[in-house]
């Protein structure tokens, strides 16, 4: 058997370490990447109106190879650098996070994704907030009333405080202007807990339709100005439902609704129709229960000029209104739909 030249063993030990060098760089037979984050979010604290919070959070590589992690803000983050993350085993590195205060009372929630190569977790999430100092700190920044019968209108309350969330003083004047009609505001004192109260009264004369206002409640010392959104939908003394329906394609088209008093009481038998030329409205058969069934009919091949049906009721001054049309109402329109469109030739409401 032939002897092989020692040179030929220090060749090989030669090409196995540069084998072994070549792997242990490229990361081969190494723990994969993993990315670590704080385990709780980040809060940057309390500002004003203006003001950009700012703070640091750290991510770190848990794992055994290069991490690499591309940083993507959500809106309101007015801050992030840097964007992108190369981190070797064992390396931490601070992200600069920033969020700019827009809107007093506000507490805000900003997000940032980081992308990377950690084959566990390869998309993670990480939250930042922020809260917007306001003047005086209100339980709501809004009241809707919902949908209210006319006639009965409604009554709500705030809770208002001082900016540190504590009771104002006696001896601080607050004062509270609505700019609508039939919305009312006051400001009292609750005599349980000793705080200031915003009592927000929707008249009781309050029309059919819908009701958008503001108010505006202000401290005298120090000077202090918050706004109030207060909304209602009135729903008439008769209320029709579905309130539109579709006669304009169908020559020969009808249709049923059914009218009631959302107040409650039998509703009366139809006194007066106000309808296009064109447009046939009559009752056909007996009441259901309280409510009445109208049957709206297209008697002539030209579509009618006026979309709009008033149908008026004994004893009461204000009619049921019923539009036609081959569209849907604006969403909040005072007489918006509250169900789909009744088809042409549709023989049920």
């Amino acid at each position: 058997m032939a002897r092989r030249p020692a040179g030929y063993l220090l060749i090989g030990l030669g090409l196995f370490a540069a084998t072994a060098w070549s792997l242990s760089r490229a990361g081969v037979g190494a723990a994969p990447p993993r990315l670590v984050l704080p385990r709780v979010p980040l809060d940057l604290g309390r500002g004003k109106v203006g003001e950009v919070l700012d703070g640091h959070f750290a991510g770190f590589n848990g794992g055994g190879s290069p991490l690499v992690v591309e940083l993507v803000p959500s809106c309101g983050c007015s801050d992030l650098n840097p964007r992108r993350l190369t981190l070797e085993p064992g390396e931490a590195r601070d992200v600069r996070v920033g969020i700019r205060l827009q809107e007093e009372g506000l507490h805000k929630t900003v997000s940032v994704t980081l992308n990377s190569n950690d084959p566990e977790s390869p998309s993670r999430i990480y939250a930042v907030s922020a809260e917007c100092l306001a003047p005086l700190r209100l339980s709501a920044r809004s009241v809707a009333f919902g949908r209210v019968p006319a006639g009965r209108g409604g009554q709500d309350a705030i809770r208002v405080r001082d900016a540190d969330d504590r009771p104002i003083g006696a001896d601080v004047p607050v004062t509270a202007e609505s700019d609508h009609p039939h919305v009312e505001a006051e400001v009292a004192r609750d005599a349980g807990s000793g705080d200031l109260r915003l009592l927000v009264t929707l008249r009781d004369d309050a029309p059919a339709g819908h009701v958008a206002g503001v108010i505006r409640l202000r401290r005298e010392e120090p000077p202090a100005k918050v706004a109030v959104v207060v909304s209602a939908e009135v729903v008439g003394a008769i209320q029709v439902a579905p309130a539109w329906v579709d006669l304009l394609q169908d020559v020969e088209g009808e249709a049923y609704v059914l009218a009631w008093r959302p107040g409650g009481g039998a509703l009366g038998p139809v006194e007066r129709v106000e309808a296009p030329e064109g447009v046939q409205v009559d009752e056909p058969g007996a009441p259901v229960g309280p409510r009445r069934r109208l049957r709206l009919r297209r008697t002539s091949p030209i579509p009618p000029k006026a979309e709009i049906v008033r149908v008026w009721f004994r004893d009461l001054s204000e009619p049921g209104v019923i539009r036609l049309t081959s569209s849907p109402l604006t969403p909040g329109s005072p007489e918006a739909p509250a169900a789909e469109p009744v088809a042409a030739r549709r023989t049920e409401p």
